[in-house]
């Protein structure tokens, strides 16, 4: 109702609204006929007519259209795949039934190109043999009302876009947008030194070695889909895509503008990432998918194995034990690739005269309640840590610092030895207990003086 008011406010404009009347619309028809696609769709706002150029030529501008209305449509979904048969219907009503005629274009990745006319194919497009216009009529020779059909045959990504007719007398254009889907061909991973010197390819299933905090770039490649894929990169099943960068490329295959078959190829690429001792034996993975296609995902994996890592303690890092428990033992095994050469434990006395003091001990060696060892675990990558205590006084329950020392580094663990519930109990006993003891002597004092009072 509002662009109504606005028409009947001009007069100019009042008249173009009557010749919509005058074509058999009302003004809601006239509102919706524009909002819908049709031909009379190409009609602006009155005042438009009013306020630009020559107000009378519009008009007839307008009058025209009202007179033929089109529509585009294709022979089912905009999803079409490879080899599919394609044919876009271009639907004419021409109520004064004056000569026009249509020509067929296509619009691919921002590129406009004129593929025919009404019953004539382009030499570029008419040398694939796979195009081919027509036309026909309610009835012969009577134009009021012509379906123009332009078939394709053995389709190809080529054939993605927008495809539809114009009427150049009548100032008509009209898409339909459709794709043609291309599975993907090719997923790679491939892996390069920080130096950039050497590069790995890798097959699928294939196992790949590495050092733990090994830094390597590791791209995922993925070729030939159209359009482009959904690509996500796994470690042990966990999604570890963010921590790529993704580029994409469109690759145009021909030198004939409309008929260059169209691909993708997508880079996911990590330029530093480290090899996590986590990654041991676990699966690196990249997929790539055509999501909402009958296609099936296209992926590639690697199994990772490492020859080398920094000690590792495979122990609890919490020791519950009772106050006064005899020949005390804390045992820790480590492993790791190579084999650990430099183990000591240390632990914090607490202060001193001369500020924090430390003890650490080394091999077999011995310091009052205290000795250490290391014995062969269950194999040559493993040692195992033992930190013996000959009797445990609440002094001694601590945090205690197990270290290890590889090629590839030095690790330290804490284990922290906690007294028990019982131990807590008992030694709050035996404190009361030699509290009272120490009061008597005091209360023997203070009785026998309240005596010779």
């Amino acid at each position: 109702m509002h662009w109504v008011t606005l028409c009947l406010s001009f007069p100019l404009c009042s008249a173009l609204f009557s010749s919509v009347l005058l074509c058999g619309g009302t003004p809601s028809s006239f509102i919706s006929h524009r909002q819908i696609g049709w031909a009379q769709c190409q009609l602006s706002a009155c005042p438009y007519f009013c306020c630009h150029g020559d107000a009378l030529a519009n008009i007839s501008l307008a009058v025209a259209l009202c007179q033929l209305s089109a529509q585009v449509y294709t022979s089912r979904s905009e999803s079409f795949y490879r080899n599919d048969t394609l044919t876009v219907t271009c639907d004419v009503t021409n109520k004064e039934a004056e000569t026009f005629y249509i020509t067929w274009h296509r619009i691919v990745e921002g590129e406009e190109v004129e593929i025919g006319t009404s019953a004539h194919i382009n030499d570029g497009f008419r040398n694939t043999k796979r195009y081919k216009a027509d036309y026909h009529t309610d009835i012969p020779h009577d134009i009021s009302h012509v379906k123009f059909h332009l078939n394709i045959t053995d389709v190809t990504t080529a054939d993605s876009g927008r495809i539809g007719c114009k009427i150049p007398t009548q100032g008509v254009v009209l898409y339909k947008p459709f794709t043609v889907y291309e599975p993907v061909k090719t997923v790679k991973l491939i892996t390069t030194d920080i130096n950039g010197t050497h590069a790995m390819v890798y097959s699928d299933g294939q196992s790949a070695k590495f050092k733990e905090d090994e830094v390597l770039k590791i791209t995922c490649s993925v070729n030939g889909s159209y359009p482009a894929p959904r690509v996500k990169v796994t470690v042990a099943g966990l999604d570890i895509t963010s921590k790529f960068a993704r580029t994409e490329t469109l690759h145009k295959v021909g030198a004939t503008k409309g008929l260059q078959e169209l691909y993708y190829e997508v880079l996911l690429t990590n330029e530093k990432m480290s090899i996590a001792y986590d990654f041991d034996q676990e699966q690196l993975k990249c997929e790539a998918t055509m999501p909402e296609t009958e296609f099936e995902a296209n992926s590639i994996s690697i199994n990772i194995s490492l020859t080398g890592y920094k000690p590792k303690f495979l122990c609890n890092p919490t020791v519950i034990a009772e106050n006064h428990h005899s020949l005390m033992e804390i045992n820790c095994t480590v492993r790791s690739q190579p084999p650990a050469y430099d183990f000591q434990i240390t632990w914090n006395d607490g202060p001193s005269k001369s500020g924090a003091s430390n003890t650490t001990l080394k091999g077999k060696d011995r310091d009052g309640h205290y000795s250490s060892d290391n014995v062969e675990g269950k194999s040559d990558l493993e040692t195992v840590m033992v930190l013996t205590i000959t009797r445990l006084f609440p002094q001694h329950f601590r945090t205690y610092y197990f270290e290890a020392t590889n090629e590839l580094g030095r690790e330290v663990f804490p284990i922290e030895l906690v007294m028990s519930d019982e131990g807590y109990k008992s030694s709050e006993s035996r404190s009361n207990a030699r509290h009272i003891l120490s009061s008597i002597p005091l209360l023997l004092v203070a009785y026998i003086l309240t005596c010779q009072l």
